[in-house]
Parts: structure tokens; sequence; C-alpha cells
């Protein structure tokens, strides 16, 4: 069976070279790691390490927004570097962030309504306004909010963990079950996809996060 998402060897570099093009010691962000997400089961895996050990940088790769100096980042079996205009599409769905800290991925201009009507619109979940108002009601009864008390505000007039069972709620709107990657330690995240690192070899004293924890989730 093909894997939703997988990481295989993958190595970050940054640095390398000086302004004058000249080669200098580079700094390792992440050194030969390897590791596949499945469909199924649901679980919770957490990646930890201690500051600079590359998680974020794990976090970066597997979203696109980074690009390895060795390895590969694939989507269902194809390098989401060579993905099609349609599989991007269905990668943008199935791959979501939920950020450490949620109040910076706010606008404060615009009420917390719009972080939820955006992926509806961009990936057209709802045929109408009033299909799209039952959608986010529903959604956030999901994760445990209150929708008459929540939608309508701004991000300031709610809770720190409020804000953050929002963006749950934004990465559920687009899948049933999406992989969804937490730099966070949050227990609030709760629904990811299975998550099992095969590897993580890597020379001694490399800078490279240790998957050390499962969860299998319902």
């Amino acid at each position: 069976m093909t894997a939703l998402i997988e990481i295989r060897n993958a190595s970050k570099i940054f640095g390398g070279k000086s302004r004058f093009g000249k080669d200098q010691q580079g700094t390792v962000a992440l050194n030969d790691f390897t590791m596949t997400v499945h469909d199924a089961p649901p679980a919770i895996t957490a990646v930890v390490g201690e500051s600079g050990s590359g998680k974020t940088t794990l976090v970066r790769l597997l979203l696109g927004l980074t690009t390895p100096t060795s390895g590969d980042v694939l989507y269902r079996g194809v390098d989401i570097r060579k993905l099609s205009k349609e599989s991007h599409l269905s990668f943008l769905r199935d791959v979501q962030t939920i950020m450490q800290d949620p109040y910076e991925v706010y606008n404060p201009f615009y009420k917390v309504d719009h972080v939820l009507k955006v992926p509806i619109d961009k990936f057209k979940l709802a045929k109408n306004p009033a299909e799209a108002q039952i959608l986010m009601e529903e959604t956030l009864n999901a994760v445990g909010l209150r929708p008459e008390d929540t939608l309508g505000r701004h991000p300031h007039q709610l809770s720190g963990g409020q804000r953050q069972r929002i963006m749950v709620a934004r990465a559920l709107l687009t899948t049933v079950s999406p992989f969804t990657t937490a730099p966070t330690a949050n227990g609030s995240v709760a629904n990811c996809r299975s998550c099992s690192p095969s590897s993580a070899s890597s020379p001694r004293g490399a800078a490279t996060p240790d998957p050390v924890a499962r969860w299998n989730g319902g």
C-alpha cells in the first residue's frame, strides 16, 4: 500500500557557501531521516528533541516549505516537487498544520470565522453559505467549542486554548482524518494520521530529531 506521505533519507544542510562562493562548513539541521505516514490506523506520534535538533526543519520538509539537501519527500508515492496541479491540491487538503502559537496565524482585522471560511471556499467544501455555516458549526462542536460563543468574535476575544481549537477545527474541515503536523507541546492537538518512523539513524553528533513515542488514536 502506498504511504500517504513519506520522507526518505532526507538531510538538510543550511549554508555551506560564503557570499563569495567559497566552501565553508554548513549547519546540519537534519541528517538521513526516514519516516513513513500511512492512511490507517489513526495515530499520534511525538517527535521530540532539544532546541536546534531539527524538529521544525522536519515539519517544513513535510509541508513542502523547504527543499531537502538530499533525500526525498513523497506524497502518495510521488515527489512533492513533481506533483500535478490536481495532486498538489489534494496534498494541501491532506496535510495540515496547527501552529504552536495560534495567535500568530490570525489576522486581527478579521473575525475568527475567516480562518474557517477560507478553506471551505478554496476547496469548495460547501455549495452555499448556509451549508458552509452548518459545516463550521459541526466542526467547532467536534473540537469542543460552542459555535454561538465562538463565531463572530475577533481573535483577541478568545482564549489561547480556544484559538488553537479553532485551528484544529480548520484542519479537520478539509478531510475527515488529515495528517496534521503540530509543532507544539499543547495537549489539545489530538487528531493525526498514523505516523510510523521506519528509521532515524544518523552519525554520532548529527542533529536529528528522535521519534520516541506513538499513541494509537481513535
